[in-house]
C-alpha cells in the first residue's frame, strides 16, 4: 500500500505540521483558541488546523484514499462511514490529549493510521515535546520503529506486579469498575492514562506492562494497538478477536507483552461485562 519512501514522507508530515501548527500554540493559547464540542469535551484552534492540514497533504500523498479524522467526526458522525468502505483511509487524532495540552502538560501527541478494509495497516504517533516519533508497518518487511530504530516489547513484570492503563477516572463507566475491580483482586497496579497516545508509546517502551480501557474510538486506538501488536505485543477485544476500526468491538480492549498474559486479561472480561456507551 507504501512504499518506504511514503511511509517515510508521512513520518516527516506529521513531524512539519505539528511542530508548525501545535508547538507554536504550546502555552500560548488564549481563550478565543479553546472551545467546547460537549461539556468537558475540549477543542481547539490547534486540533482544527492540523487535521486540516493532515487531510489534506495525506490524501495527496495516496491518491483515492480518503481520511476520517475526530474533528470531522464530531461535525459530521456520517464520516465514520468510510471506515466501511472500499477506499484506504487516514485516520487522525490530531491532538491527541487536548485537555492537558490546554492546561500546559506534555503528554499529549498526534496519531495517524493507515486503514485498509478495516483493518490498519500503519501507523504513526508524534509526541512532539519529546520529538518522538513511533512508526509501525505491515507486511514481511515491516516492524514497529521508534524514532527509526527498530523496538521491541519488552518483557511484563508478570503477576501481582502488573502494570495496567486504564481509563482516566474521570470517564470511568461500569467496564471500567469491573476492570478496577477484577485487576486489584489479583494485585495487579492500575495506571490512569493521562493521553492515550502516550500510554501506547509507555506500553511499548516498558513503562507499563498492559491496557485495559472502556473505549474503542478508532482515532484513539488504530495507531496504538497497531504500533503494539507490530512491536511483538498482543492486543484485541476482550472476546480476543483482533481490533476493528469500524467499531463493535467487546470492550475493554486489552493489549499485553505476551500472549499468556493477553488470554489471562481476556478471562478475566468475557464473562460478566456490563454494557457501555463508550468515549
Amino acid at each position: 500500500m507504501l512504499d518506504l519512501a511514503r511511509f517515510t514522507a508521512v513520518g516527516q508530515l506529521v513531524r512539519r505540521v505539528v511542530d508548525e501548527v501545535v508547538m507554536t500554540r504550546f502555552r500560548r493559547l488564549d481563550a478565543a483558541s479553546v472551545a467546547e464540542k460537549a461539556p468537558g469535551d475540549l477543542v481547539t484552534v490547534a486540533d482544527t488546523l492540523t487535521e486540516q492540514r493532515l487531510t489534506e497533504e495525506l490524501v495527496r500523498l495516496l491518491p483515492g484514499s480518503t481520511a476520517v479524522g475526530e474533528e470531522a467526526v464530531a461535525r459530521d458522525p456520517a464520516v465514520l462511514a468510510a471506515l466501511g468502505g472500499p477506499a484506504p483511509v487516514w485516520i487522525i487524532d490530531p491532538v491527541d490529549g487536548t485537555a492537558g495540552f490546554v492546561a500546559g502538560g506534555t503528554r499529549f501527541s498526534t496519531m495517524v493510521a493507515l486503514s485498509v478494509a478495516g483493518r490498519t495497516v500503519a501507523s504513526w504517533i508524534y509526541a512532539p515535546v519529546s520529538g518522538t516519533l513511533a512508526t509501525a508497518s505491515a507486511g514481511s518487511a515491516g516492524g514497529a520503529w521508534l524514532d527509526g530504530r527498530p523496538v521491541t516489547v519488552p518483557a511484563g513484570t508478570g503477576w501481582p506486579e502488573l502494570r495496567v492503563v486504564n481509563t482516566d477516572p474521570r470517564y470511568h463507566t461500569p467496564v471500567d469498575q469491573l476492570v478496577v475491580d477484577r485487576l486489584a483482586g489479583l494485585g495487579a497496579t492500575v495506571v490512569p492514562c493521562d493521553g492515550i497516545g502516550h500510554s501506547y508509546l509507555d506500553l511499548v517502551t516498558g513503562r507499563a506492562d498492559a491496557l485495559a480501557v472502556s473505549w474503542e474510538k478508532p482515532w484513539d486506538h488504530a495507531a496504538g494497538l497497531f504500533l503494539y501488536e507490530r512491536a511483538g505485543g498482543c492486543a484485541g477485544a476482550a472476546d480476543g478477536t483482533p481490533y476493528r476500526v469500524t467499531g463493535g468491538n467487546a470492550l475493554p480492549l486489552l493489549a499485553a507483552a505476551d500472549r499468556p498474559t493477553f488470554d489471562q486479561l481476556c478471562g478475566l472480561f468475557t464473562a460478566g461485562t456490563p454494557e457501555t456507551g463508550g468515549r
